[in-house]
């Protein structure tokens, strides 16, 4: 009995042990870490699985027209302080993105590029305060253009009938409008203060400009009220007026009217606005023209009637561009006088009877004779027979 009772006791001690040499350090069985997903840590060691927190900032930039809708392909970049960094071209949404560790002072976008038909804008558009996005308009921009007579007041109307633009047509007979994409109707408000369009509120006529569509046109006016009076004056070397015939030749070199100057050697004409080619036709000795423009209302010019270089000059006449015949007495002759002849050539048609003399110089007839590139111009036909002859002669160029 004692020793069953020692046996017992025996195994009790032995358990005891095995018990306390399991519970020892196993580095080879660690034990599990029972802390969260979130990595909040529950035990004691030294390890912390909590991520970093992120405190980087990013800056979006927004581009638009002007109905709202997104701009691509624009290229921009973001400054601070007056540096910028690397453009960036925004995507389909019209965005472009920049990420920072802080905040930036003072942020602002500057514009580099925009597609066609969007205006840049200068400088630097900035955030508002603490903001990191911002949305920037683009102005749309189209350009319209107009041919008119010089000097005219074109003007932009919109479909309400509203003005949107005017300009003064100059020299080039050209005007251009960088306005809002929009459809347009152009009319012709005033010119030199004669000439008005008709119908100049009605958006239905044929000036309308639609945006999209490359068109010029021509502004159409009413010029029956529209004439210019111009006024020459005709005088000799001592500046004493000569009453004499004077014809008008228009830019087509054609006769347009025939009028003449009063003892004070004053002529006046009323035509459209244009180019004329003013002609005093002196029966003397003496010879005269003038050329001048007229762009800005009424014009003044002077007419200076010289000597002429040799000989009697009996029926004076200026060559332009055209033909020009003239009845030469027997042993007689006339002189012909050419304000600008750059690139005319003078052909003798009929009146083989005749010597031309070019600024005292002989001509071969038989080919066109040029005239000369500049300067003035003396031609000399001259009847050599007995007989009245019928002087024939073309100008070209």
């Amino acid at each position: 009995m004692k020793l069953k009772r020692l046996s017992i006791l025996i195994c009790a001690l032995l358990l005891v042990v095995c018990v306390f040499a399991s519970c020892g350090g196993n580095e080879d069985n660690p034990p599990v870490n029972t802390g969260t997903e979130t990595g909040t840590e529950t035990g004691t060691g030294t390890g912390d699985t909590t991520p970093p927190e992120d405190t980087s900032v990013i800056y979006t930039i927004t581009i638009v027209d002007a109905k709202g809708n997104p701009v691509k392909d624009v290229n921009l970049q973001i400054c601070d302080g007056g540096s910028c960094l690397k453009p960036k071209v925004t995507d389909n949404e019209g965005k472009a993105t920049y990420t920072f560790d802080t905040k930036l002072g003072e942020p602002g976008v500057q514009i580099n590029e925009a597609p066609e038909g969007f205006k840049i804008p200068s400088g630097y558009t900035y955030f508002e305060t603490d903001a990191v996005s911002i949305t920037i308009t683009l102005e749309q921009v189209a350009t319209y253009t107009v041919n008119a007579p010089v000097g005219a007041i074109v003007e932009l109307f919109n479909e309400a009938d509203e003005s949107c633009a005017k300009a003064t047509v100059d020299a080039s007979g050209i005007v251009t409008f960088e306005i809002a994409p929009d459809n347009y109707y152009a009319v012709l408000t005033h010119v030199n203060g004669a000439f008005t369009l008709s119908n100049p509120t009605s958006a239905d006529n044929a000036n309308v400009i639609v945006f999209g569509e490359e068109k010029t046109i021509t502004a159409e006016y009413d010029v029956s009220d529209g004439n210019i009076t111009y006024t020459v004056v005709i005088k000799d070397t001592d500046g004493n007026g000569i009453s004499t015939l004077v014809n008008i030749y228009d830019a087509t070199y054609a006769v347009v009217e025939t009028t003449g100057s009063d003892e004070s050697g004053v002529v006046t004409f009323s035509r459209p606005n244009g180019k004329y080619y003013v002609v005093a036709e002196v029966e003397s000795t003496k010879s005269a023209t003038v050329v001048f423009f007229e762009i800005n209302g009424t014009d003044e010019g002077e007419i200076l009637v010289t000597n002429s270089p040799a000989g009697s000059m009996k029926s004076n006449a200026i060559f332009i561009p055209g033909e020009v015949v003239k009845t030469i007495g027997a042993n007689d002759s006339v002189w012909f006088y050419v304000s600008d002849p750059a690139g005319l050539e003078l052909s003798v048609l009929d009146g083989f009877g005749c010597t031309v003399t070019i600024d005292g110089e002989a001509q071969d007839t038989s080919s066109p004779i040029a005239l000369g590139e500049d300067g003035k111009v003396y031609v000399k036909v001259s009847n050599t027979t007995s007989d009245n002859i019928v002087f024939v002669a073309e100008l070209t160029k």
